[in-house]
């Protein structure tokens, strides 16, 4: 289980020795899907939300990124 009880399928894909570039690539394009798939969550849609309460009306790009990056950092636990 993940942060707030939602459920991580984690799933190993073998990169490409011979071209790190592509796996770059794949990597991202992982990371793009899953950060879609998990936008939609109740729990992720309920914090960002509440951000938004405490924004000015109309937010631009930056200070909706910088609530996120407060909340984040304020609130998630970082494991090394």
């Amino acid at each position: 289980m993940g942060f707030w009880g939602i459920p991580i399928h984690k799933e190993v894909t073998p990169t490409n020795p011979l071209d790190t570039d592509v796996s770059t690539i794949d990597t991202i394009h992982e990371m793009i899907a899953l950060a879609r798939l998990s936008s939609s969550q109740p729990a992720i849609c309920n914090v960002v939300d509440n951000l938004l309460t405490t924004l000015p009306k109309r937010p631009s790009k930056r200070e909706l990124t910088r609530a996120i990056y407060q909340y984040v950092k304020e609130t998630l636990p970082f494991v090394r």
